[in-house]
């Protein structure tokens, strides 16, 4: 597979290399933008750590920062928003609402992203009707710090039935396995 690359700052001074590096994405974006939207970010690209210390040279080239494990196309989506790239999208699956859900609070991003995210957990509330679907919510409005979100979502999984049956060894599926066993009193 080829690579890919994505400007969401053509004078970008970071280059984020997403996934393995056979068919990475690279993403260039501004660490100023990022130092705003999480605190995660500001250590990163700060005096401490060799993502920042490569930022203080004047090279004209953006520094290279590899983010192996982390998604690529939750990523890209989360660095576009930051940037005022594209209007955020509303018809996003819900596991990859999911995986931008644990990309923003891995990066401490949800204060940030917060109005797209209150937008896309009510959006998806009000259209979902699975118990799959509802536990994909719990999870992402648990990793984006919704307590509106979590507490109708797990209302919803209460009532269906989900829930009390989840005590004879049936797990809740979560997608990722974000929710811990205690948070439901297993």
């Amino acid at each position: 597979m080829a690579q890919t690359t994505v400007t969401a700052d053509p004078n970008g001074d970071i280059a984020f290399v997403l996934g393995s590096s056979e068919d990475a994405t690279h993403v260039q974006v501004n660490s100023q933008v990022l130092k705003l939207a999480s605190p995660v970010l500001t250590a990163m690209f700060g005096p401490h750590f060799a993502e920042g210390q490569g930022l203080s040279s004047n090279s004209s080239k953006p520094v290279q920062v590899p983010l192996p494990d982390d998604n690529p196309e939750a990523m890209v989506w989360i660095l576009l928003a930051l940037h005022y790239c594209e209007k955020p999208a509303f018809d996003i699956p819900l596991r990859l609402l999911l995986r931008i859900a644990v990309h923003c609070d891995k990066y401490d991003l949800t204060r940030a992203l917060r109005g797209w995210g209150d937008s896309m957990l009510r959006l998806n509330e009000e259209t979902s009707a699975e118990e799959s679907e509802f536990t994909l919510i719990l999870a992402s409005a648990y990793s984006l710090n919704n307590h509106e979100s979590f507490w109708r979502s797990s209302r919803w999984l209460l009532v269906s039935g989900t829930l009390a049956n989840l005590g004879n060894g049936r797990k809740i599926d979560d997608g990722d396995g974000r929710l811990p066993e205690g948070l439901i009193g297993l």
